[in-house]
């Protein structure tokens, strides 16, 4: 349901930004302006947040966890890191600690070491219930293990609260593509 709101969100966002625009340049101007200086301001705050996942996605495993666990001390200091968490443009969850736990699971998850991967994605949970992609990530460690039954709840939990990306016979597809038959 929480991913639908945003989405909802999003979208009227811009048709207001492009009404505005249309009817008066100065204003759209203005709430474009506005808009860039939130991104600039998440990126500025969440730096190692960012980096960490820059390096997750060109496959550096342990420099993406340098900067996500980097992240997490900068949680720990900061306070005003929860007053702006709602700077970022993001769907599935607000919980910054939540997103961070998961994105280290998922460094464990490339790295092949499951069992840590587990254990940071099940404290994401702990951390945002609602959250829908530590269950996804579950199901992929699930099917990994050939634990299919199990796998399938954790991505029909993932489905529901508002990951429906993908469907259980496709997913297994990929992970024994991936996963398996890389050993």
């Amino acid at each position: 349901m929480r991913t639908i709101i945003v989405k909802l969100i999003y979208i009227i966002i811009i048709l207001l930004i492009t009404t505005i625009s249309i009817y008066n340049l100065h204003l759209g101007t203005l709430l474009a302006f506005l808009i860039g200086l939130n991104m600039y301001l998440e990126r500025f705050y969440f730096k190692n947040f960012y980096l960490g996942k820059y390096n997750l996605r060109k496959l550096k495993d342990k420099t993406a966890l340098k900067y996500f666990n980097e992240f997490l001390q900068d949680l720990d200091k900061n306070d005003d890191f929860n007053s702006i968490k709602y700077l970022q443009l993001d769907m599935y969850s607000f919980n910054l600690r939540a997103k961070t736990y998961n994105n280290i699971g998922l460094c464990y998850l490339e790295s092949k070491v499951y069992k840590k991967a587990q254990d940071y994605f099940n404290n994401a949970i702990k951390e945002d219930e609602k959250f829908c992609m530590p269950y996804y990530n579950l199901a992929i460690i699930n099917m990994i293990k050939n634990k299919d039954d199990i796998a399938r709840e954790y991505l029909n939990k993932s489905i529901k609260l508002g990951y429906n990306k993908i469907k259980f016979e496709r997913l297994k597809s990929y992970v024994d593509f991936k996963y398996n038959t890389l050993k």
